[in-house]
């Protein structure tokens, strides 16, 4: 099936960070395992924190033999959109490409929805 016409539910309903990333990862138990609240060392010596990082049950479909990802999950429905918002929300996403997780070291890591969702909200 080809990506482009393949459709995804909508968010679960949440009233705070938690509760959307307990309901995403809970949704995607069946096939994930993961780790609550991962640390790491930026490139400039600051410590950072990522949500979660998930690895699949089953990895045999895999390419990588380990694959393994971090998850930056944001309620942006509950904070205003503005420029400053939606920047830090890329900023951060882009400081995470620079960090050593403990125990994982460099990942790709997904927000959560992504940050250009939020740009197609209206006011």
């Amino acid at each position: 099936m080809s990506l482009i016409r393949k459709t995804y539910a909508p968010l679960p309903p949440h009233t705070n960070e938690d509760e959307l990333a307990e309901a995403v990862l809970a949704e995607l138990d069946s096939t994930f395992e993961h780790q609550w609240q991962v640390w790491g060392t930026h490139c400039s010596g600051r410590r950072m924190r990522v949500d979660a990082v998930v690895w699949p049950r089953d990895p045999s479909a895999w390419k990588d033999d380990q694959p393994v990802f971090g998850i930056e999950f944001k309620a942006l429905e509950l904070v205003p959109f503005d420029t400053k918002n939606y920047t830090a929300h890329a900023a951060q996403a882009v400081d995470y490409t620079h960090v050593d997780w403990d125990d994982y070291g460099h990942l790709i890591v997904f927000t959560c929805p992504p940050p250009a969702k939020g740009s197609l909200r209206r006011s």
